[in-house]
């Protein structure tokens, strides 16, 4: 039996190449006996298993934890409120606005502790379909959030990811550097302070495009495991 009787390895063409010996060889190449030809067969085979089932585990534990991490947020934070009012609005119709329940989030910007308060300033994002902040520079204005009591800044800490739910009561100018700026101020009933998003493993990579080279003993150039079809 020779390499060319590999061609019936064309099955597995939606794989990346698995290394030097998975490919189709010329009529030319030299002989390889039956017993190689099937223990290649089988690690070739073993090692397509692998991977679907790698792939059907990852993905199954993203859906774990996301719905995990779903149902730890409370209601109120993953639902918006029945009449959702802007930051512009609250800045422009303070009156009109007051005692109206929002639903803002964002990202900590500074943290003042009072005598009996906490008063967090928070740069505001948009919020995502789980009332988590999201990513980017996007940003409607800054808002001040009022809680009771203390909360410690070293937890509550600068560029951490927050979400309010309270009522509005009024606007307050506070100064940002030299600039008075109007702060729309929310009595927080219900927050959620979001887990540091995690960082990407720099070792994790995507096989379809993962392209390390290889020698190749039956053919005069280097290939790699670019996604192409045979």
């Amino acid at each position: 039996m020779t390499t060319k009787h590999l061609c019936c390895l064309r099955r597995l063409r939606p794989f990346p190449r698995l290394g030097p010996s998975v490919r189709c060889r010329s009529a030319h190449a030299a002989p390889l006996h039956a017993g190689g030809h099937k223990r290649l067969c089988v690690q070739i085979l073993f090692s397509v298993v692998q991977r679907r089932r790698s792939a059907a585990a990852a993905v199954l534990a993203s859906a774990v934890l996301m719905h995990g991490c779903a149902s730890n947020v409370p209601e109120a934070i993953r639902t918006p409120p029945p009449q959702e009012v802007t930051l512009a609005q609250a800045r422009s119709e303070a009156t009109d606005v007051a005692g109206r329940e929002v639903r803002w989030g964002g990202v900590i910007a500074t943290v003042e502790n009072a005598r009996a308060e906490t008063r967090i300033e928070v740069v505001s994002r948009p919020l995502g379909s789980s009332g988590r902040p999201s990513e980017g520079d996007r940003s409607d204005g800054r808002f001040l959030a009022r809680f009771s009591g203390f909360l410690d800044p070293a937890v509550y800490a600068e560029g951490r990811e927050l979400t309010v739910r309270g009522h509005l009561d009024g606007v307050v100018t506070r100064a940002i550097g030299e600039y008075p700026y109007p702060f729309p101020v929310v009595d927080v009933e219900t927050h959620q302070l979001w887990a540091p998003r995690a960082e990407p493993d720099p070792y994790l990579y995507d096989p379809l495009w993962y392209r390390p080279w290889y020698p190749d003993p039956w053919y005069p150039y280097p290939w790699s495991r670019y996604p192409y079809w045979w």
